[in-house]
This record gives structure tokens, C-alpha cells and sequence, in this order.
């Protein structure tokens, strides 16, 4: 029996259940590739605020540390009139070393012990005491205040925002998205692209990176935990003492394998 026109025409326009979920495999399929390619577009963008956030940092903080290498601290008077050339010059390094401390503090001890009664630090070999409290010093701890415990991370937006390396040019340059107050403490940290806190070392004494071998002069470590939040290695792995005029050899800073898209400053080109 013939079929009237239009009902040829409706069956050959229907779609066969296979026709159906050919189509829905490929939607999804589709819908998959966009949803990883936004993914990994917002892991990028993520990555790139944190590497713009930690370039200013590190530019707002590397002209001050090196004026170190130049700046002359106050000496005790019996071994400025010693005229004993290398005596002076450990003393110099001595000074120094305690006034870095001072006003480039990565943790809760050196800003405690700068206003203890026993802050005061005899020059190796001599009767020279140095007692110098830098006026810096005495600003983070008005700022701090009562609150205890205070990380690097707080301790890194002191010094760039209010404290020694506090530039009114470089300041203005931090969003509102690139601070935070991670723990609720009411002290901001920078934060990076996933909104935990960037971290800092003033001495990362045994970090290994293409701008510090681990014999060459020690330069500051900032950096973030990247995309999984895990640091890949613990604070206890950076600690040291100051010990003499030079810092006190620590543990080697290894990167773990939870490190492998930690983002820092000796190496932005990661």
C-alpha cells in the first residue's frame, strides 16, 4: 500500500535512537574539551596573577636588600678608634647581620628577641657590644601589637607595605585581590592567584635555584604553593640560626614533588 506525501515525509525526518545518541556522545564530548580548555585558561590566569603579585613584591623588596651591601651601621666606639681595618670590617658584618634581622624579619623570633633584655650581641674577640635597635624594628611591633604568633607571610606585607621597603610608587601598584587575611588574624598576607598567603625567606640558606647556587650570596625566596596549596616541603626545612656575622648553615630547602608548580622569585620564567 502506498503512503499518502506527508507521511513519507514525516518518517524520513525523524530521528533514529542511534542518529540521537550519536549526537549526545558528541555534545558531550564537545562540552568536556570547552570545560577542561576554561579549566585550564582559569589555571593559567591564576598562575600569572601570582607571577605579576610576586614580581612586584620582589621588586619592591630587592632594591632594599641591597642597600645593604652599602649602608654603614653604628659601631661600638673602642673598635671604630681600634683602627684594626679587619676587625672593623667583622664588626661592619656583625651589624649588619642584625639590623637585616631587624628590618627584614621572616618569623615570630626575630621580632620578639629584637626588644628582649638580652638584645645585645658582643662582636667576636673584642669587648665591643652592639645594642642598636632600628627604628623599623620598633614599628613592627607597634603594628603587630598582642597578636602572638605572626608568619612570614604577614611579616613579608609589613615590610613592602608599612615597614623598611615601603614605597609609596611601588605600593599603589597591589590590587585589593592580591591582599587577604588568610588565618583571620587581622593581619593581611599577599595571597596568590588561589588566594593562599605568599611566603618569604629572608636567608633561604641551601635553596637551590638558577639564581642561587647554595654558595652564592643569599638572596630572598617569596614565593607561592601554586596550584595544589601544598608548599612541598615544611617552614622547620628553612629555619636557621644567625650565628656570628654570617647565617648559620641550615638544612637544604628541597623541593618535593608537591613543589613541582610552587611559583617563586628566583625563577619567574617557571
Amino acid at each position: 500500500m502506498n503512503l499518502p506525501l506527508n507521511k513519507k515525509r514525516r518518517k524520513s525526518a525523524a530521528f533514529t535512537l542511534v542518529e540521537l545518541l550519536v549526537v549526545i556522545v558528541i555534545l558531550s564530548i564537545l562540552s568536556s574539551l570547552a570545560l577542561s580548555g576554561m579549566v585550564a585558561a582559569r589555571a593559567r590566569g591564576r598562575a600569572s596573577k601570582t607571577r605579576s603579585t610576586i614580581r612586584k613584591i620582589n621588586e619592591a623588596l630587592l632594591p632594599y636588600y641591597e642597600s645593604f651591601e652599602t649602608r654603614r651601621p653604628n659601631l661600638p666606639s673602642v673598635i671604630e678608634a681600634s683602627g684594626d681595618r679587619s676587625l672593623i670590617a667583622r664588626a661592619r658584618a656583625v651589624a649588619l647581620n642584625r639590623l637585616q634581622t631587624m628590618e627584614l624579619p621572616d618569623n615570630a623570633r626575630d621580632v620578639n628577641e629584637v626588644f628582649s633584655p638580652t638584645n645585645t650581641y658582643q662582636i667576636p674577640g673584642t669587648s665591643g657590644i652592639l645594642s642598636e635597635i632600628s627604628p623599623v624594628a620598633r614599628r613592627y611591633q607597634s603594628l603587630i601589637g598582642n597578636s602572638g604568633s605572626v608568619s612570614s607571610a604577614e611579616l613579608l606585607y609589613l615590610i613592602v607595605m608599612r615597614g623598611a621597603a615601603a614605597d609609596q610608587d611601588v605600593t599603589a601598584h597591589f590590587r585589593p585581590n592580591e591582599i587577604g587575611d588568610t588565618n583571620g588574624n587581622g593581619l593581611p598576607e599577599f595571597v596568590d592567584g588561589w588566594g593562599n598567603a605568599i611566603r618569604f625567606r629572608r636567608w633561604p640558606v641551601g635553596f637551590s635555584s638558577p639564581v642561587q647556587d647554595g654558595s652564592s650570596v643569599l638572596l630572598p625566596l617569596i614565593y607561592s604553593s601554586g596550584e595544589d596549596g601544598d608548599f612541598g616541603f615544611a617552614d622547620s626545612d628553612c629555619s636557621y640560626r644567625s650565628l656570628g656575622y654570617v647565617p648559620a648553615a641550615g638544612p637544604a630547602i628541597v623541593f618535593g614533588e608537591q613543589a613541582k608548580d610552587n611559583i617563586h622569585n628566583h625563577d619567574m620564567t617557571q
